[in-house]
């Protein structure tokens, strides 16, 4: 039966999103700058990677460094980094 590639897929599919968590995981902490203004929501780049990002706390002004605090799914939570 077909019972053999429904369980190949089912396993690539975990493995993918396995994956996908713990690319997720390795953005914790990276610090990056603000692209847009996040009043809420804006768009960041790290590594040349743009993303759509939720400011935690307060707006974060374009060109602001900001450090990836959490990573959900598509949700990616910032807080603003203050120049030492």
């Amino acid at each position: 039966g077909g019972d053999v590639d429904e369980d190949e897929a089912q396993a690539h599919v975990m493995k993918a999103a396995q994956a996908q968590r713990e690319r997720e995981q390795a953005l914790i902490g990276a610090i990056g700058v603000a692209v847009t203004p996040l009043r809420s929501v804006g768009t960041i780049e790290i590594e040349g990677r743009r993303f759509e990002a939720i400011a935690l706390g307060s707006a974060i002004d374009a060109g602001q460094q900001v450090k990836i605090v959490e990573v959900s799914g598509n949700e990616v939570k910032v807080r603003g980094v203050r120049p030492a």
